[in-house]
């Protein structure tokens, strides 16, 4: 394989992220132990924003395209969520010399393994190749094992870290075997090769791949250990995104690990996840014939969603730790992006605006949750010391009133995490429930009404969970002496947490345009789909003119990669009409 100088330039805010964390460690190897290190936290601090830097030079100057033979691509998706992980790690140092220092565990590697972590995350989100997505996610988990254990005295911590690694190390391994078996099946493991040769078998009848019915009208089934495949990497990602039945690592490993690490675990791990599953789905099994029974991976994430929703959002209801609290609500927002997910399967992430406005919702979705979640473990963090931990909601009685500034700023991140206006997580779960709307009008299918329904009847039974902390902080009264842990870097990323929930709530439009413009030149979609000028007869969704308007006429209009709408309706086999 020939590399490209354009090749050398889609890796460099990794090159920047690895060069950062490099120097964090070797500043650290030469510290004077004497001295604080709080300085260490700048450099990283510092290394981060040259990527964030890094990744906005990538958009403006760098054309979107594949690199390295399609194993990674660079394009406005995997721009969106770089600059998601960076502006996440960036909060995550921010909140974390004073925490670290008062418990006895402030040292260097603690910030490079973020920067890592962070390095394996980019690598998710541009990853064309099965490969890939397996490199970052390990690079990405490694880190983060560390982390939860990083307090080494503490039993909890060190327990959360146990149970964390051998259950993600059993999760990565079913994975790997079903690349295996997809590699065994089609012959590769880069997503576009896997959706050419799903398209190329089922148009000859290779047999071999895809078994061809004798029933004219009906359609092919793939090689059942192609499904298989299938279903171990979705189960994988599914671990990674807490999805329920394989949430149960969440809240042994939220409770266990250092508060500022929470933030970080729940939010930016989550949307590397996010990534990986949208480019595998809508590359690589972006194909109508790897849908079983017309829909497949789109109905299992269905009845996925509806599960992690209801278990997410109960379980956090009888719980009486916040951390623990958080860490069942987190599995709850989870289902609530997945709904997102389901829309824009339903169509295709290159099957017109309808497929975009589904996708673009989850990563608008990924972004209102992100500076709530790492705005609320902040606080956590910044309350209590190491005698005493602000854990339980009686801790939380009558700090409103001692503490204004912190009680505002966690009783926005609480609004926000329930879905009351005007807040950014307001207007995340109503765009997200309202592409679900959409694809229900456009399929006939009211399966997503319910959906929708299900998933607002229990962020309206969830919201008691969050106003009951509100409640403990201005109504209950206090039981004992709260030290805070004063920082001006943890109160100012508090504050900036703050106000992006604050101003999306308000402003959601420019926010809601970016995430929408990070799907318009999303790559490889091409091959799954068909190239311009192809019917639906040879794999593409491609929505009717009426169909479309209807999208149009409930989301903020998006341009389409494919060719313009038909003006006839491709003729439809899947029993929906789409």
């Amino acid at each position: 394989m020939l590399i490209k100088s354009t090749d050398l330039i889609a890796l460099l805010p990794f090159f920047v992220a690895l060069v950062a964390a490099t120097v964090v460690i070797l500043v650290d190897v030469f510290h004077r132990t004497d001295k604080p290190r709080a300085y260490v936290a700048h450099i990283a601090t510092a290394g981060m924003v040259l990527t964030l830097a890094s990744v906005w030079y990538m958009h403006g100057n760098v054309e979107a395209g594949p690199a390295f033979g399609k194993l990674i691509y660079h394009d406005g998706f995997s721009t969106f969520l770089n600059a998601l992980f960076v502006l996440a790690a960036i909060l995550t140092i921010m909140v974390s010399p004073r925490y670290l220092r008062e418990h006895g565990a402030e040292r260097g590697e603690y910030y490079a393994l973020i920067i890592l972590a962070t390095t394996g995350m980019m690598l998710m989100a541009a990853a064309g190749d099965l490969l890939m997505v397996f490199l970052g996610l390990e690079i990405m988990s490694i880190a983060i094992y560390v982390l939860v254990g990083f307090f080494r005295a503490d039993g909890k911590s060190a327990e959360a870290a146990t149970k964390y690694f051998f259950l993600g190390a059993f999760a990565s391994a079913i994975f790997l075997y079903g690349m295996a078996l997809i590699y065994g099946t089609t012959g590769g493991t880069s997503l576009e090769g896997i959706a050419a040769a799903v398209r190329a078998s089922a148009s000859s009848g290779d047999n071999v791949l895809v078994h061809m019915t004798d029933d004219v009208n009906a359609t092919s089934t793939l090689d059942p250990l192609f499904y298989i495949g299938c279903l171990m990497l979705l189960v994988g990602m599914a671990f990674k995104v807490a999805l329920v039945p394989f949430h149960m690592w969440t809240p042994d490993a939220y409770t266990g690990a250092p508060s500022s690490t929470v933030g970080f675990m729940a939010t930016a791990v989550k949307a590397a996840a996010f990534a990986a599953l949208i480019r595998l789905l809508f590359i690589g099994l972006g194909v109508e014939a790897t849908r079983i029974d017309s829909q497949g991976w789109v109905k299992m994430l269905f009845y996925l969603s509806i599960i992690t929703i209801i278990v997410g959002n109960l379980m956090a209801i009888v719980q009486t730790n916040v951390k623990r609290m958080l860490a069942y609500s987190s599995i709850a927002h989870a289902g609530y992006a997945t709904i997102g997910l389901v829309a824009a399967g339903y169509t295709g992430a290159g099957a017109g605006i309808s497929g975009y406005a589904g996708a673009s919702s989850v990563l608008f979705y990924l972004l209102t949750y992100t500076f709530a979640t790492l705005g609320a473990f902040g606080v956590l963090s910044y309350l209590g010391n190491r005698h005493r931990e602000v854990t339980t909601y009686d801790d939380l009685s009558g700090l409103g009133y001692k503490y204004p500034a912190i009680g505002f700023i966690l009783v926005v991140f609480m609004l926000s995490s329930a879905g009351i206006p005007p807040t950014a997580g307001f207007v995340g779960k109503f765009h997200v429930f309202r592409t679900a709307i959409v694809a229900g009008e456009i399929s006939g299918d009211n399966s997503f009404i319910w959906l929708v329904a299900i998933a607002f009847m229990a962020s309206v039974a969830g919201a008691y969970y969050y106003l009951r902390v509100v409640v403990h902080l201005y109504m209950k009264e206090s039981n004992g002496e709260v030290p805070v842990l004063r920082s001006k870097l943890t109160g100012f990323a508090l504050a900036i947490s703050a106000f992006f929930t604050l101003l999306i709530g308000v402003y959601p439009t420019p926010f809601i345009e970016i995430a929408s413009d990070a799907m318009k030149d999303f790559q490889g979609v091409e091959v799954a789909y068909g190239p311009q000028g192809e019917t639906r007869a040879a794999g593409l969704n491609v929505l009717p003119e009426e169909d479309a308007a209807k999208v149009e006429a409930n989301t903020i209009r998006i341009d389409p990669i494919v060719a313009p709408m038909p003006d006839q309706a491709p003729e439809s086999h899947d029993g929906h009409g789409h």
